[in-house]
Parts: structure tokens; C-alpha cells; sequence
């Protein structure tokens, strides 16, 4: 038999990686990945103006975020006033 099969002679189910769990609802770390799914992106901008109430503390969201898997990349850009800030992105081949 090879060792490839289970102890009944078949092939045994692949398990595969579980995807990102969801935040619970009405939370700061749901409306931040339901507004990078609605728009794209996040800044710390973004989170302060545009977001109500606002978010202060966005990396600590987005940590959480990862912390249920999400896979999230951030780049440098520079803001309309001139000054750089992150820019969170969902790595979308991770999306459920």
C-alpha cells in the first residue's frame, strides 16, 4: 500500500489553510476592513476624516486585522499636505 493512503486504501482529504476570520460586527477592526474593501486602501487620514466616529489608532486596527489572518501590505505615500504616511492595502488574493 503506499504511504500516501490512509490505513483504509485511500487517498486522505488535503486540508487546506482556513481563510481570514471576519471581525466581529460594529467593531473599529470591521469598519476598517470594510472600508479597504469598499475603497482599496487606508491611511491614518483616512481614518481620522473620513470614518465616524474616527479611528485614532489605525496600525493597532490593522494588527488586529492580521492577527485573524489577513494578509495586509502597507507603503509609504505622501500625503496632499506634503508629509509621508501609510497606505494599507488588502493583499487580495487572500480575500474569502
Amino acid at each position: 500500500m503506499s504511504q500516501y493512503r490512509d490505513e483504509t486504501g485511500d487517498l486522505p482529504m488535503f486540508q487546506t489553510e482556513p481563510g481570514p476570520k471576519e471581525p466581529k460586527p460594529n467593531t473599529q477592526n470591521a469598519r476598517v476592513l470594510d472600508f479597504m474593501r469598499t475603497h482599496g486602501s487606508i491611511t491614518d487620514n483616512d481614518a481620522w476624516e473620513r470614518m465616524t466616529p474616527p479611528i485614532r489608532r489605525l496600525a493597532a486596527r490593522i494588527f488586529d486585522l492580521t492577527e485573524l489572518g489577513w494578509e495586509i501590505e502597507s507603503r509609504m505615500v505622501e500625503s496632499p499636505g506634503g508629509a509621508r504616511v501609510s497606505r494599507y492595502y488588502i493583499v487580495w488574493g487572500v480575500l474569502p
